[in-house]
């Protein structure tokens, strides 16, 4: 639980980093050659679709580098 700008105790709402780690590998599965700009456009577009809230790009980067699933360039 976090504590929001005013004192009052927030839940978490989001899904947590494992269930979106799956969601990565499902898509990186079909195209392997996806960096983490066009993972983060698929998931926002199939997150928009279960009327679900998207996911942060930033976090969706950090999963991604801790699971060493960037793109080398």
């Amino acid at each position: 639980m976090r504590r929001c700008h005013c004192g009052l105790s927030v839940l978490p709402t989001g899904r947590t980093d494992a269930e979106i780690l799956s969601d990565i590998l499902d898509i990186i599965s079909d195209m392997p050659s996806y960096g983490y700009r066009r993972v983060w456009g698929i998931l926002r577009k199939q997150r928009r679709a279960e009327g679900l809230p998207p996911v942060n790009a930033k976090r969706l980067y950090r999963i991604m580098c801790e699971h060493n699933l960037m793109l080398l360039h």
